[in-house]
């Protein structure tokens, strides 16, 4: 897809461009349209700075009870980064925050993201349920009443560092895979699937002049 705008004396308009579709939009149209998707690549940015964050920080030792654990400091910045990645994942599937009643293709190409997104977890959990539980602070929940994807609340986030710093194997398997089996565990599963979408809203918004503030 690409926008592109022209103006005349009377009304400005913009031709929005998905695929092969394409229809004349008003100015205003095409506005909130390209900033919803300025929205949506600056989620998915954050998203997938603060999951390889985590990636790069998760490194687990081995205790004299060969239990793999982590430091307390380590585990809380992994809990601070995953609050990150739990607040952008739930933007993205905020209805009130993503939504574009005038453009059904940019509709489709939200769903898609969120569809994406889901069968990574999903995957990542060797699940098709809706919710998604674990014993250590992260839930997912895509369920159609619920009030956000996560809900990494402070007793949660403490769950977590709990977890960490006594035994992280399960932890460590769930974002990373069982090794012996050579898969892809959850981490690495959603950051395929932003890696993919933010080449594709970059391939969409061209030279807009989107402004990403990874640290907002």
């Amino acid at each position: 897809m690409q926008i592109e705008s022209t103006s005349s004396s009377s009304a400005a308009t913009s031709n929005v461009h998905f695929g092969s579709s394409s229809r004349t939009m008003t100015s205003s149209e095409a506005s909130k349209t390209e900033g919803q998707l300025n929205y949506i690549y600056r989620e998915v940015v954050k998203l997938q700075k603060a999951l390889e964050s985590i990636e790069d920080s998760f490194s687990l030792r081995t205790d004299e009870d060969d239990n793999l654990v982590m430091s307390k400091t380590k585990a809380g910045k992994i809990a601070d980064l995953f609050k990150d990645a739990a607040d952008a994942l739930n933007n993205l599937f905020d209805e009130k925050k993503v939504i574009s009643s005038s453009n059904s293709d940019l509709e489709d190409f939200i769903s898609e993201i969120r569809s994406d997104l889901e069968s990574a977890v999903s995957e990542g959990f060797d699940s098709t349920n809706s919710t998604l539980q674990t014993d250590y602070g992260i839930t997912f929940d895509f369920g159609v009443s619920a009030r956000r994807i996560i809900d990494f609340t402070a007793l949660d986030q403490n769950e977590l560092i709990r977890r960490l710093t006594t035994d992280g194997g399960a932890v460590d398997e769930l974002f990373y895979g069982n090794k012996n089996r050579d898969n892809d565990g959850l981490l690495e599963k959603m950051l395929k699937v932003l890696q993919t979408s933010e080449s594709d809203l970059k391939d969409i918004l061209g030279t807009s002049g989107v402004f990403v503030d990874t640290k907002a």
